[in-house]
């Protein structure tokens, strides 16, 4: 972001394409590096041996292939970089670890599933490189936010401070079931549609004044502000045992102090993974105490007031499953499944691997039959919101259909929790290995360029900026999920921006003025 040595100018006309510009510098000059890094990774695997070397190998090359095409030609919202980032950690971050959870399945599919991965990766960026260069910008003009003429920071400070104390105020009246008496007069699913609407909010907010502070702007009250607000939310959001549901916050934080700053905020980034890593060790054994063991979703409520001795209890176990301690509440109930009696590392959470392997061994010994789309056809009905349709599917209608034809759990279990899948894998499931990657690099190589195409020429601080955000932050907090489940989470967040900010924007040309 560009401002003067005050930090009070705020340069309006910024577009993505202007941001993306030094983002494309920093890759190209970092491309040695990463391969001479990928390569000396290589050296501990094949010292010990690991059956999925030939595997982590095809991922790395399909990975910083197209890394390399994107820092040659991007320019504009970096769709492409982001899915093969998330592809390269998902995938082979299991074997370089060598989790444990690989050793279940026939060491012989980890090169195939390697391929499978390098066809996702290659298809995805062959179609982008040839979008790219043919598909047209959008026109010249844009839904600027209003007001930054003049005391543009500040104005932008008002709103993102505006929007994450609406949010607040939201979660925690909803914590100390203040909405509850609402919601009971409203009609069914007016919460989906409230909590979506507040959720939109809550990602601008956060990504606007993270932003401002990445680039300075904002004074040292208003960064206490921020920061303690942020961490009550995502306290808020966590209080359920599901680290993943602030993912989506934690992400626009990220964003906005990288495209503020201009350098990745490796503080932050390194603080969220000691935070995370700690709580995810005992996350299992504070679900077993508090959910519901016949469904395993019902929990017992955490109130506002009860997040104080709750989060002490989850610190306290954490730090007797980190250190091995026999006072462990896990290892005095005898029972659950392993990760509950040792805990799970954030690394080994970070595992669509094991997912894509699952598949390809169900398909090829047990003959699973294919699903042939059947898993994609469940996106239109999951749009109409359950306002006015209060019976409709499950929103994991698609993982619940796909777990249950491939025999990883009955109809029944399906109600107590929900195993994640990831795109790839989804897709080889319905179209077998091969046939899947190809399909699925397609539609979302066809997708990520035509999202940077339309965004290249547009301002950062639009509605059209604002809405590429929302779509960049659901695809990133996607490597879990499921088609259905990722359109309509990002469908159901797209419409409250819309309805938001369209009383504040003004139709304006894209073009910068020679001197302003």
């Amino acid at each position: 972001m560009q401002t003067n040595p005050d930090g009070q100018t705020l340069d309006r006309h910024l577009t993505f394409q202007e941001i993306v510009l030094p983002l494309r510098q920093r890759l190209r000059t970092s491309l040695l590096p990463l391969a001479a890094l990928c390569v000396l990774i290589m050296i501990p695997l094949w010292y010990d041996n690991n059956p999925g070397l030939l595997g982590y190998i095809l991922i790395a090359l399909g990975a910083w292939l197209s890394l390399a095409v994107w820092s040659a030609h991007g320019m504009g919202l970096p769709m492409l970089p982001m899915l093969v980032l998330q592809t390269l950690f998902t995938f082979a971050l299991p074997i370089i670890t060598r989790n444990e959870t690989l050793d279940h399945y026939p060491a012989e599919l980890l090169l195939p599933a390697g391929l499978d991965v390098l066809l996702f990766c290659l298809t995805m960026t062959g179609t982008w490189a040839l979008l790219i260069r043919q598909l047209q910008p959008g026109a010249p003009y844009c839904y600027a936010l209003q007001g930054f003429q003049k005391d543009g920071v500040k104005k932008l400070r008002g709103i993102g401070l505006t929007l994450i104390s609406v949010f607040t105020v939201y979660r925690v009246a909803q914590m100390m079931h203040l909405t509850d008496p609402l919601f009971a007069a409203l009609p069914s699913g007016s919460q989906a549609i409230v909590s979506a609407l507040t959720s939109a909010i809550s990602v601008c907010g956060f990504f606007l004044v993270a932003m401002l502070i990445g680039g300075n702007s904002m004074g040292s009250g208003q960064r206490v502000a921020f920061w303690l607000m942020f961490a009550l939310n995502f306290l808020m959001l966590s209080a359920g045992f599901v680290l993943s549901a602030g993912m989506l916050l934690m992400g626009a934080v990220f964003i906005g102090l990288l495209w503020g700053s201009g350098r990745v905020p490796w503080r932050y980034f390194a603080f969220l993974a000691i935070i995370l890593s700690f709580l995810n060790f005992g996350k299992f054994v504070m679900r077993e105490k508090y959910w519901d063991p016949q469904t395993g979703s019902g929990m017992q409520e955490v109130g506002f007031a009860d997040m104080p001795a709750v989060y002490s209890e989850w610190a306290e176990a954490s730090y007797l499953l980190l250190t091995g301690s026999s006072d462990s509440p896990a290892s005095q109930t005898g029972f659950g499944p392993k990760e509950e009696k040792e805990g799970q590392s954030l690394l080994s959470r970070v595992n669509n691997m094991q997912n894509l392997l699952f598949v390809m061994e169900t398909i090829k010994y047990d003959n699973a039959p294919l699903l042939y789309g059947e898993t994609y056809t469940l996106i239109p009905p999951l749009l109409i919101p359950r306002f006015f349709w209060p019976d409709k599917p499950r929103a994991h209608e698609g993982q619940i259909l796909l777990n249950v034809h491939f025999g990883r759990q009955d109809l029944q279990a399906t109600f107590g929790t929900y195993i994640a899948w990831g795109l790839l894998p989804e897709a080889c499931g319905n179209f077998g290995p091969i046939y899947g990657a190809i399909l699925l690099g397609i539609c979302l190589g066809a997708l990520a360029a035509w999202i940077e195409v339309q965004t290249s020429n547009k301002l950062l601080f639009s509605l059209e900026g604002l809405l590429g955000l929302v779509i960049f932050m659901g695809v990133l907090n996607s490597y879990e999920m499921v088609a259905s489940v990722l359109v309509t989470s990002v469908f159901q967040s797209l419409f409250p921006v819309i309805l938001g900010c369209s009383p504040f924007v003004e139709r304006q040309s894209t073009v910068r003025p020679d001197a302003y």
